[in-house]
């Protein structure tokens, strides 16, 4: 009886050595976190890529947020980890800007190829990307501007540092511009939705002293290994660049172990 006891106990442990090395022996797959304001254009540079990495999943928070019913930061980004230590590669649609969001992205670089790219839109082209959204018959696919512009609030800053990298430079008047017409765009709509637009106007035009005339330099307010300006190209060529910049990270991390 101990002896079979003591077999079984051995096959036990056997099966379970060979189960977790097979695991480890898994390497991680690539991950390409796409982040930006809502309505900046990631959805469609995201299908760009697609083509360009045929076989890469598709993880995006909006998705995420409905099909699990959940609106847990962390969990998502644990089940991007999760597929990612299974050997796939990941194209990562997200927005939301969390206080923790540098934890987060950690908790995936802990393991996997992490590659962080910003996807900055201008104010003004937000709008326009808004409107033109909110024109789709399925109302789950609609945004609002003030979402974006607080989303803009949190990713972006006027630069202080030389060391800072410009993403944009355009001059304060103009950004009122586009702060005037956000308010003009969302007369009709609800009562909410003038009310949030007015508050993140206010906000804005404080963040960045929108009642002095200067010129504005804007950074990023967190490190991300690309900065892409969606206005300046098509997707197309943009996700071209991604593509060729990705693998040049790759080539100097290979020569970098070397």
């Amino acid at each position: 009886m101990k002896r079979n006891l003591k077999i079984n106990i051995f096959f036990i442990l056997s099966f379970f050595l060979a189960t977790q090395a097979a695991r480890t022996s898994v390497k991680p797959g690539m991950i390409i976190l796409l982040h930006g304001t809502s309505s900046a254009g990631k959805s469609t540079l995201v299908a760009a890529l697609q083509k360009i990495y045929p076989t890469f999943c598709i993880m995006d928070w909006d998705t995420y947020m409905r099909t699990h019913n959940k609106k847990s930061y962390i969990q998502f980004y644990q089940k991007i980890k999760k597929e990612s230590e299974q050997g796939k590669n990941i194209l990562v649609d997200t927005v939301l800007y969390h206080k923790k969001y540098s934890t987060y992205t950690r908790l995936l670089q802990e393991q996997a190829q992490l590659i962080k790219i910003l996807v900055y839109c201008p104010l003004d082209t937000l709008i326009a990307h808004v409107i033109k959204r909110n024109q789709i018959h399925d109302y789950l696919e609609h945004r609002s501007i003030s979402i974006a512009f607080k989303a803009f609030a949190s990713l972006y800053k006027e630069k202080r540092s030389k060391k800072d990298p410009i993403i944009d430079i355009i001059d304060s008047s103009t950004m009122l511009k586009a702060l005037e017409k956000s308010q003009n765009v969302v007369e009709n709509w609800s009562k909410k939705d003038r009310k949030n637009q007015s508050k993140i106007n206010k906000k804005l035009i404080r963040r960045f002293n929108l009642t002095k005339s200067h010129e504005l330099w804007l950074t990023p307010k967190h490190s991300w290994d690309l900065i892409i300006n969606i206005s300046l190209d098509t997707p197309e060529n943009i996700a071209l660049a991604i593509k060729k910049f990705i693998e040049s990270k790759i080539s100097k991390s290979l020569s970098d172990s070397k």
